[in-house]
């Protein structure tokens, strides 16, 4: 099968690994290619397009102007003619939205159903159940809830180590990990309130990730958070 996946943002989170890790897994036994804005091809540690595997076909859009990517999005798709495309957040699903195209034109709701970008789409996948109530029926008979999911990494226990070390954790303290974006969307703010009321005792709340509250994280956190 030929498949395309659209996602024109510029740093990696959640929605980009999700739309990386789908492209590569499906690329061991399909043909598949991901279309990205110029940004997410930047060589820099939080950019997308070295996360790709070598089988996806990378196509890297010229234009910066969102509203001019909608239409080169478009056009790469119609020369492409994939039986599949599949579109990752807003951008992407504005450009697919408006294609007039053959190929079954489906979207991941990474966030919520939204009706300009998602309503003229002929399939939609919710990550979560609470999202499939928003959607119109019609178009609820062709979505399918699928949990949200990544790829697994197995654990090293040398790194599990050395990375108690450089923090100053105890090998017997029971650990509290936090994964993603740290913006205030989050509640990670929220997540550090709550470990420091629970007061559990020889354990460590760890934090990892980048963004804009970062600097308000630290301020509020204690001791026992890393």
């Amino acid at each position: 099968m030929k498949i395309v996946h659209i996602i024109l943002t510029s740093h990696f989170a959640g929605s980009e690994r999700y739309a990386i890790e789908l492209a590569n897994a499906q690329s061991k036994f399909h043909d598949v290619s991901i279309i990205l804005a110029s940004a997410g091809a930047e060589s820099r540690p939080d950019a997308l397009a070295h996360r790709i595997d070598s089988d996806v076909k990378i196509l890297i859009l010229k234009n910066k102007f969102s509203f001019l990517q909608i239409f080169e999005t478009r056009k790469l798709i119609k020369q492409l003619c994939p039986e599949v495309a599949h579109a990752h957040l807003s951008g992407a699903c504005r450009a697919l939205s408006g294609l007039k195209s053959s190929c079954l034109r489906i979207a991941t709701l990474h966030i919520h159903y939204k009706k300009q970008q998602h309503k003229k789409l002929d399939a939609l996948i919710a990550i979560a159940p609470w999202q499939i109530n928003a959607i119109p029926d019609q178009l609820k008979k062709h979505t399918q809830q699928i949990d949200n999911w990544t790829e697994i990494h197995s654990a090293n226990i040398s790194d599990n180590t050395a990375l108690r070390k450089k923090f100053d954790i105890a090998e017997d303290a029971l650990v509290f990990g936090a994964l993603g974006r740290v913006v205030e969307s989050k509640g990670f703010d929220t997540l550090i309130k709550a470990f420091e009321l629970a007061n559990i005792p020889n354990s460590r709340l760890v934090i990892v990730g980048q963004g804009k509250q970062w600097q308000t994280l630290r301020n509020l956190a204690h001791k026992n958070v890393v």
